[in-house]
């Protein structure tokens, strides 16, 4: 029987992490961190109430907590040299790039949930529960902390709108679909410029194609699936539900990878496979690129929800009820080929998957149900999107992107370098490279059929994507559940193996708990922050705050005015409900052929300086007519290569007052 401390010695030792939990509380401005102090106390009350008494390792769990209270200190100290030398006379500043290394916010997070897993196999024995129940129990904190973490990050940064090209044609096809079942926009427009032998491209938000003359209807590069679903959420719950779907979906997907974890390693005990699958949500949620990809409505993270569970069901046909998992298997493979093309080729891996099964089992019955369901129905669920392509593009393999031109064999040197550039970064694997070599090892010598279906899947993705000049690591999105799977076997693994080490059992568990807590830490600060100030801007992004810039620009202009705009053309027009160009596709002479005969016409004509892309049209404009100014907003400046910044930007009112006549002989354009 473990022996108490004196009540003494137990009140001192809690008093001095009480001392030490006020210092994090007024160094952090957080008094949150009090009410952390009161969870790590929990599990040692429970234990008290039932045994009335306290072990001494419940003081000894609250151990990492010493690593927060000697970076308390170590601020402290830094800060009072840069005040001793002058350098400032904020007695709390500490300067970079300690002030982010040491930042106590992130370390009390991460020391907590240690803290509390130390706790839990002392709560296990007084319970009477085995090391079996321990595990799991860890697993469900783990997978906890990655949900709550997740749903605390995603829901507070998400967009209020969406702005530039990809990010807001996904919002206008949701709601086009919503409102009039088809996800193709109508640029009302397009008679106007069209009577008046205009091109009609720029009358077209970035990334739809060119109106048609006679109907003004006009369709968007990108696959319409994801944008299908949202648009089924608008129209049950209004606009709100679109900014909130993307969110969620990254919510799912923790789910979707902790379901995958459990598959691929289902003959592992159970609780260790759980742990994985805590281990492998966690690293996943707090993924910078996944987070990034999450503020906006894109479809990197549904297609990552569909591509997983079509692996998830795969994996499930082969362990009973072939038809119903095969055939779920396939729709979501359709799913995932309607929200982005290339996951098609995910097919070969799972048809691969039933194929092995088949050389195991000898079952030809098994096979042909396996192939026959999964394929009829991923064909099926493909179908409409054929048919949509049929009727916009002209063909059902036609696609409206001009991409294909960008594939070329001499782009994968650059290409394969600059992916594993991102894939190293300090934010997303590098800190975690060793537990990703040592769990591709333990998964070939434990699970080799599996391990040659990831192979297969990943290699097969990524190689076609090499070919890519602008790929980006965004679009490796959905193979991110194998780098987390592998890289959750790697920890668990790792910390099983020190622990049966009896000799050294208890520093293996110490020395391996301790470096996969600091190369986490290490991997994960950035994205963690978010958490605790939830802060972050991306392209694409629209804050509250340029929401209600929109509102205020749909005040401050008639309801038949025409906005000159460059990249916020979809939003001022979505949101604003303005009529929109973006003169810089026209060539100077046909600029101004528009604005002199929308202003004959009687249309009041704005000009939106909201990117470098309309300066030009500014200048030009303000010599031949007044231009002024009619207020600022606050939305994104966009510059070239699609980068901005959040800003105040000028709305100018354009009027024939200084008109001197236009040339139709310059046909320059205006970019």
């Amino acid at each position: 029987m473990t022996r108490s401390l004196p009540k003494i010695v137990t009140g001192g030792l809690g008093g001095l992490y009480l001392i030490g939990l006020l210092g994090v509380v007024e160094l952090s401005q957080r008094p949150i961190w009090l009410i952390a102090g009161l969870l790590f106390g929990l599990q040692p009350l429970v234990i008290y109430v039932k045994q009335r008494r306290i072990h001494n390792a419940f003081i000894e769990s609250l151990a990492p907590l010493s690593i927060v209270y000697l970076m308390a200190g170590v601020r402290v100290l830094l800060a009072v040299s840069e005040r001793l030398q002058h350098h400032t006379t904020d007695s709390l500043t500490v300067p970079e790039p300690w002030g982010q290394r040491l930042d106590l916010n992130v370390a009390m997070l991460i020391c907590g949930v240690w803290v509390l897993l130390a706790q839990l196999p002392l709560t296990a024995q007084a319970f009477g529960k085995s090391q079996k129940w321990l595990w799991q129990a860890a697993a469900i904190m783990l997978f906890a902390v990655s949900v709550l973490w997740a749903g605390r990050v995603y829901l507070t940064i998400r967009a209020h709108g969406a702005t530039a090209s990809d990010p807001f044609a996904y919002i206008q096809m949701a709601v086009d679909f919503g409102d009039h079942q088809t996800p193709r926009h109508t640029f009302d427009l397009t008679p106007f410029a069209a009577s008046h032998d205009l091109p009609l491209g720029p009358l077209a938000h970035v990334g739809y194609l060119s109106p048609d003359p006679k109907t003004g209807k006009s369709a968007t590069v990108w696959p319409v699936g994801y944008s299908v679903l949202m648009g089924l959420g608008y129209m049950v719950g209004g606009e709100s539900v679109l900014y909130l779907f993307t969110p969620l979906m990254g919510v799912l997907t923790l789910w979707v990878t902790a379901l995958f974890c459990n598959e691929i390693l289902c003959r592992w005990p159970v609780e260790k496979r759980w742990l994985v699958a805590g281990v492998a949500a966690i690293v996943l949620a707090t993924s910078f690129q996944q987070t990034e990809r999450l503020v906006v409505p894109m479809a990197d993270i549904p297609a990552q929800v569909f591509t997983v569970l079509a692996f998830v069901l795969a994996f499930r046909a082969l362990r009973g009820r072939t038809v119903l998992f095969a055939a779920l298997a396939g729709i979501c493979l359709g799913i995932a080929f309607a929200v982005r093309y290339t996951q098609v080729l995910i097919g070969l891996a799972l048809l691969l998957l039933f194929v092995l099964d088949y050389w195991e089992t000898r079952s030809r019955r098994k096979l042909l149900e396996s192939v026959l369901w999964f394929g009829g129905m991923a064909a099926l669920t493909a179908l409409p999107v054929l048919w949509y392509h049929n009727t916009a593009f002209g063909g059902p393999f036609e696609v409206g992107s001009k991409e294909l031109g960008l594939f070329h064999i001499r782009y994968v040197p650059d290409t394969a370098e600059a992916m594993l550039r991102a894939l190293l970064t300090g934010r997303e694997f590098y800190y975690l490279s060793p537990f990703l070599l040592w769990g591709v090892v333990r998964l070939w010598i434990s699970f080799r059929r599996e391990t040659v279906i990831l192979l297969v899947w990943g290699v097969v993705i990524t190689i076609f994507h090499l070919f890519y000049a602008a790929l980006r690591l965004r679009d490796l999105l959905p193979q991110f559940p194998i780098l987390v799977l592998i890289a959750g076997v790697g920890i668990i693994d790792m910390l099983y193996q020190a622990a049966r080490v009896s000799k050294y059992q208890t520093f293996g568990r110490v020395a391996v708990a301790f470096g996969i807590i600091t190369l986490f830490w290490l991997r994960t600060d950035a994205a963690i922050r978010l958490a605790i100030i939830p802060s972050f801007n991306t392209f694409g992004l629209l804050t509250a705050e340029q929401r209600d810039a929109l509102d205020k620009l749909e005040a401050n202009t008639p309801p038949d005015a025409i906005v000159a705009v460059s990249l916020n053309s979809g939003p001022v027009s979505l949101y604003a409900h303005r009529e929109t160009v973006r003169p810089y596709e026209w060539s100077e002479a046909e600029w101004l052929k528009f604005v002199r005969v929308a202003l004959e016409s009687g249309y009041p004509v704005y000009l939106l300086r909201d990117g470098y892309e309309m300066e030009p049209p500014l200048e030009l404009t303000q010599s031949r007519y007044d231009a002024t100014l009619i207020g600022t907003f606050f939305l994104p400046y966009f510059y070239p290569g699609a980068g901005s910044i959040n800003q105040q930007v000028e709305l100018y009112r354009i009027t024939p007052h200084r008109l001197i006549g236009d040339s139709l002989q310059d046909t320059q354009p205006l970019s």
